[in-house]
């Protein structure tokens, strides 16, 4: 069993993850904004980040196209989370400079939402919170 932290401002969004992470006997932490998973991701050294690429920064702020790079670099930068392994999920695939930024920031993936494939979806994680290279 896996501790996962989902980084996505949508609550819908993050429900989802959390019944499917549930589903897969995971146990989930939340936030809703670019400054939370940086806190929560440093109290709890979580085993993966599935980590929105544009949210909120903050709770009062509105979204930023690049708050999900802008975290994963300062979770990289850190020595207590730069292991834990970080799939970025992006409605902005086709955008191939981002895909690359996120990758270069040290995400293991990067996945296209909405995800249709949750097997293959469910591959990615296992892959990363085993240490390979999905």
């Amino acid at each position: 069993m896996a501790r996962i932290l989902i980084a996505n401002d949508d609550r819908d969004i993050r429900d989802v993850f959390s019944r499917k992470f549930n589903a897969w006997n995971h146990t989930v932490v939340m936030a809703s904004n670019a400054a939370d998973a940086v806190t929560l991701a440093s109290a709890e050294i979580p085993d993966l980040i599935i980590l929105d690429s544009r949210m909120n920064l903050s709770a009062n702020e509105d979204v930023d196209d690049r708050a999900g790079l802008q975290v994963a670099k300062c979770l990289k930068a850190r020595a207590e989370t730069s292991s834990i392994p970080i799939i970025a999920i992006t409605s902005y695939v086709l955008v191939e400079d981002l895909c690359s930024l996120m990758v270069s920031a040290g995400c293991v993936a990067v996945v296209e939402m909405p995800i249709t494939d949750y097997q293959e979806f469910r591959k990615i994680v296992e892959e990363a919170l085993s240490g390979r290279q999905p």
